[in-house]
This record gives C-alpha cells, structure tokens and sequence, in this order.
C-alpha cells in the first residue's frame, strides 16, 4: 500500500479552483433569479413562444439586475474609497507640516548647539588665559618672596 499525498496547490491552481466556484456559485444564483423572474410572468405567457421567449427575457432581466448590483455596489465601494483618499491625503498633509516644523527645530537645535560649543570654547581659552595670568602672578611673587 502506498499513501500517495497531493501535493499542495499553486496558487494559480487555487485562483483558478476559486474563480469556478464563484462561476459556480454566480450561475445558480443568476438561474434562480431568472427562474423566479419568470415565475412571476408565468400567469401572462400564454403559447410556448411566449414561454420561450419569457425564459430568454427572463434570463436577459436577471443579467441586468447582477450588473445593476454590480454597478451600485462599485459606485458605492468607489465613494468610501475617495472618502478614504481623502482623509489619508489630509494625514499627510498633517505629517508634511509635521515633518517640516521637526526639520526646523532640528537646525535650530544644531545652531543652538553650534553656538554653546562656539562660547563654551571661548570661554575655556579666556579661563586658561586667566589661569596662565595667574599662574605667572604667583610664581613672580613666590620668586619675589
């Protein structure tokens, strides 16, 4: 006995296997509208023309009431999705300003850095200038002493 296992599908085997269910699924439900579609005007066909006639048209009715779903479905889903758009447009905007001010602070933050090490430096030198002052004061009075 050998256990043969399938091996997985690919995924265009499963897109496939999955576009004829939903073909599957589709064509029911469009018969059955047709069928009762045609149910209702059963009462008015009289010879089997009309009958067959009535089953064409019935059919052809079904079909424009999917695509009129489908249409106001799309409209719909196209509407949410500008409202979408827009919001998320509008959030960027909010993160352009966002980024910009932090760009800003950013420079102004380095120049305040600059600026502190610039006076810092100065500072130091002028420190050391004072020490050596100093310095040289003492030791011309220790020698003196």
């Amino acid at each position: 006995m050998t256990d043969k296992k399938k091996a997985p599908l690919t995924p265009e085997e499963s897109n496939r296997r999955d576009k004829q269910i939903l073909d599957s699924l589709m064509e029911a439900s469009m018969i059955s509208l047709a069928d009762s579609i045609l149910a209702e005007w059963k009462a008015y066909l009289n010879g089997e023309g009309e009958t067959i006639l009535g089953q064409e048209v019935s059919f052809n009715r079904a079909i424009l009431l999917q695509l009129q779903k489908a249409v106001s479905t799309r409209e719909d889903t196209y509407r949410q999705l500008l409202v979408l758009v827009h919001e998320h447009t509008n959030q960027i905007v909010q993160l352009k300003k966002g980024y910009e001010d932090l760009c800003k602070a950013y420079d102004e933050n380095k120049l305040l850095h600059l600026e502190l090490g610039t006076r810092q430096k100065k500072h130091v030198e002028t420190c050391d200038k004072n020490f050596l002052k100093l310095k040289e004061q003492v030791e011309n009075l220790m020698r003196r002493l």
